[in-house]
């Protein structure tokens, strides 16, 4: 009975809690996009804060990388598609899984494709309609 009485004056406790303290939202950085669902906001740069902080640039097609063109010089391209972990939003740029990968391998230029809380299939449909288009030699699916 003891037991019962002090899990629910806990439960009640956190419950009031988390209606006093108040959880900033999350700032408004995906855009819905009726081919994959969402993709992050092209163009959209600043701070994040919810966890880690960090600094992050969104390029115009809607991923978290540098601007992307076509090739001029012959370079091994490689595209990474995966959910947080490959988006890296709570670190700056050049700590992120794919930036991290292009430090160790030379002449190779690496794409990053990650979006959080992507699965398989949304991946696949990135694939389709953003990574194809860039022909890239190697695609690498980060799960």
């Amino acid at each position: 009975m003891l037991v019962s009485i002090a899990t629910l004056t806990a439960l009640f406790l956190a419950e009031a809690l988390s209606r006093v303290i108040p959880i900033p939202p999350e700032p408004p950085i995906k855009i819905f996009d009726d081919k994959i669902g969402f993709r992050l906001r092209p163009g959209m740069s600043g701070t994040w804060t919810v966890e880690n902080p960090g600094s992050f640039t969104f390029n115009s097609f809607g991923f978290r990388d540098v601007e992307w063109t076509k090739r001029k010089k012959r370079r091994y391209r490689i595209a990474v598609l995966g959910d947080s972990f490959v988006e890296g939003l709570q670190v700056d740029l050049h700590q992120t899984f794919p930036k991290l990968l292009e430090k160790l391998v030379p002449n190779a230029e690496f794409m990053n494709f990650g979006i959080t809380g992507q699965g398989q299939v949304e991946q696949l449909l990135t694939y389709r309609t953003y990574v194809r288009p860039f022909r890239p030699d190697l695609v690498i699916l980060a799960f």
